[in-house]
């Protein structure tokens, strides 16, 4: 993903949404490019067009996040992906980060 490497959320509880349309409050310059940003454009649109609120299985549903876990398993499961990644070498990894988002900005 461009951003927001692995997205978790828990299964059971809490919602992931972008009430601005609602209060009417438009999105910034900087909001609006961390929507587009999500890894399912559609998904995106129809969350930021229309406040839309989903829970975890729903968010998976959709593509816009990874993985909904219990909460007991989110914490742990989280600490082992981060830990994966560190490994990783990180100017290796920030360059693939940056070409991949560079790459993905031309087809939206």
């Amino acid at each position: 993903a461009p951003t927001g490497d692995v997205r978790l959320m828990r299964a059971d509880r809490g919602r992931l949404c972008f009430p601005e349309v609602d209060i009417k409050l438009p999105f910034t310059e900087n909001m609006t490019e961390i929507v587009r940003l999500l890894p399912n454009a559609a998904a995106a649109w129809q969350m930021a067009s229309t406040g839309v609120a989903w829970g975890g299985e729903e968010a998976v549903a959709r593509g816009v996040i990874d993985q909904a876990l219990p909460e007991q398993e989110l914490l742990p499961a989280a600490m082992a992906i981060a830990a994966g990644l560190a490994k990783k070498d990180r100017e290796t990894y920030g360059v693939i980060k940056r070409r991949w988002r560079s790459a993905f900005e031309r087809f939206i």
